[in-house]
Parts: structure tokens; sequence; C-alpha cells
């Protein structure tokens, strides 16, 4: 059984702003970058891909997440923000750096 409710990507970006708020990144949340994911299976979610099989992997419409992944996916995102690795393709290049030098590479 769930612990968690599942979903939907605006439900979602909601739970996020909510969640990033309490570690005081305050950052307004869009839904669509989360059709994405669930599209591409990184939260794991229902979609109906509609009757046509004509680039089906295309049409992903009625998304829901499972809430246990959308919760675990969370913890992991939100760690990631919090320490300032790569997260959405915004990377912050000198923490990374550090984890490969012993010498910190000062931010740019």
């Amino acid at each position: 059984m769930s612990q968690h409710s599942d979903l939907s990507p605006y439900a979602a970006s909601k739970v996020i702003e909510h969640v990033l708020a309490k570690h005081e990144i305050s950052e307004k949340q869009t839904p669509q970058w989360l059709y994405g994911y669930a599209k591409r299976g990184v939260i794991a979610a229902t979609c109906d891909q509609g009757s046509s099989d004509h680039r089906a992997h295309a049409k992903c419409t009625h998304v829901m997440f499972d809430g246990d992944a959308f919760a675990a996916w969370l913890q992991r995102y939100v760690a990631g923000r919090v320490s300032g690795s790569s997260v959405r393709g915004k990377t912050d290049f000198a923490a990374l750096a550090a984890e490969y030098d012993e010498q910190p590479v000062a931010a740019e």
C-alpha cells in the first residue's frame, strides 16, 4: 500500500515549491518540465498515450505520478538543490570541481 497520494504534475509543482520554501529556496515551479519527466520515466507515472500509434511517445495526457516514486524523487531533488549540485541543467561548477580537486575552485 502506498504511503503517499498520487498527484498530477500541477500538484507536484506546488508540493516542490512548498518543500523548497522550507529550505529557504523561493522559486516558482511550473508543471511543464514535470510532464517531460513522466514521458521519459524519470518519475513513475500513469499516462494515457492516446489512441494513435503515430508518435505515441509524444502524446501523454492525464498524467498522475505515483506518490511514493514522486516522494523518493523529491527527496533527491531537494537534497541536490540544498547542496547546490546539478539539478535541471543548473550546475554549480565550483562545487562539482571541488568533488574532484583537493583545492576548492572559486565560484565564477
